[in-house]
């Protein structure tokens, strides 16, 4: 069926959604947080924010890919993004993306 909205400005309201991918960017950002590894998948909208600051999520990781990795830079893995501190946050990780356009196919590769 069809439902009136009594207020235009109710269009305008953020929803509980929109509030949290706010509140977990401006954490990331605060912490200088640049790469994120997870474990499953990230929701579309928080990729794409991301990517618009520069910050790489890198999805699917194995569990013991990421203890390694962790280990080496001093990170502490955390289930939610809002459980992120200052000291979850490893250090001396660099970030390169290389395309190979030579492929038979001709397919873009990435590697991260």
């Amino acid at each position: 069926g069809l439902q009136r909205v009594s207020q235009p400005s109710d269009l305008s309201h953020s929803s509980g959604e929109d509030e949290w991918l706010e509140k977990v960017v401006k954490l990331l950002l605060t912490l200088e947080v640049h790469l994120i590894l997870i474990a499953g998948f990230a929701h579309e909208k928080l990729i794409q924010s991301c990517l618009q600051h520069k910050i790489l999520i890198v999805e699917k990781v194995k569990l013991s890919v990421m203890r390694i990795i962790a280990k080496s830079v001093g990170a502490v893995p955390v289930t939610y993004a809002t459980q992120l501190s200052k000291h979850c946050v490893g250090t001396g990780v660099q970030v390169g993306i290389w395309r190979d356009l030579s492929s038979f196919e001709r397919t873009a590769s990435t590697v991260v």
